[in-house]
């Protein structure tokens, strides 16, 4: 199992987003440029929501040329204020709502006994583009930093993505911790609780209408 260990904090104007990788906390520790992606991501459950219930994420993603699809499990606050969760990578060919791609990994017979033969729908989407670049430092510690400019979709409603996330890729969580605490001294950055998994969701639900079947949907992607 792959775990994810991060921190996100909320961006008051994209200016921030643009300085943040030529500020001295982080440009020389930078492995190479930061370079820019396109980010798509879809988010899909079961119509029931049984996936919601048990606090189980599943995504979509296209990332530049390629699509991978993504199993989270609900995360957990440490005392240092880090987030944590289970977190599964697969790479597949193209958008398909088909969760056996998983059957393998230790998430695999939890989500599909959860899906079953239950249809898979769309419950939001989710458009940014993203600044990533890796950071290393002396002792070793390794910190991919993402600023993330964007929106979250859902039927005839939008909310804004403006965000800077913190992921420890090896190494020291106190070297996380630290380089948040240093940029939030250096910006007019907040940290934030809510992903954008959640802030979909609650578009989702104000929306009041359900998701669209994934089949279709994924098609007319294709088309």
């Amino acid at each position: 199992m792959g775990e994810e260990v991060e921190i996100k904090l909320l961006c008051g104007n994209e200016e921030i987003l643009e300085e943040l990788f030529r500020c001295p906390e982080i440009a020389p520790f930078l492995v190479s440029p930061p370079r820019e992606i396109a980010l798509r991501a879809f988010y899909l459950d079961t119509p029931d929501l049984r996936l919601v219930g048990e606090r189980i994420a599943y995504r979509i993603r296209e990332e530049g040329a390629q699509w991978v699809a993504t199993v989270k499990t609900g995360k957990v606050k440490t005392p240092e204020g880090l987030y944590v969760r289970g977190e599964w990578e697969r790479e597949v060919p193209g958008p398909d709502a088909d969760p056996a791609v998983f059957r393998e990994t230790e998430i695999g017979d939890r989500l599909m006994s959860l899906v079953k033969d239950k249809p898979l729908v769309v419950l939001f989407e989710i458009r940014v583009t993203r600044a990533l670049g890796l950071l290393r430092f002396p002792d070793g510690s390794e910190i991919e930093l993402a600023a993330d400019r964007g929106e979250i979709q859902c039927h005839h409603l939008r909310a804004p993505i403006l965000e800077v996330e913190l992921e420890l890729k090896k190494g020291s969580r106190a070297r996380l911790t630290a380089l948040s605490n240093k940029l939030q001294s250096i910006f007019p950055l907040t940290p934030g609780t809510g992903s954008k998994y959640a802030r979909g969701l609650a578009l989702f639900r104000r929306a009041g209408r359900g998701g669209f079947p994934a089949g279709a949907f994924f098609a007319s992607i294709n088309g």
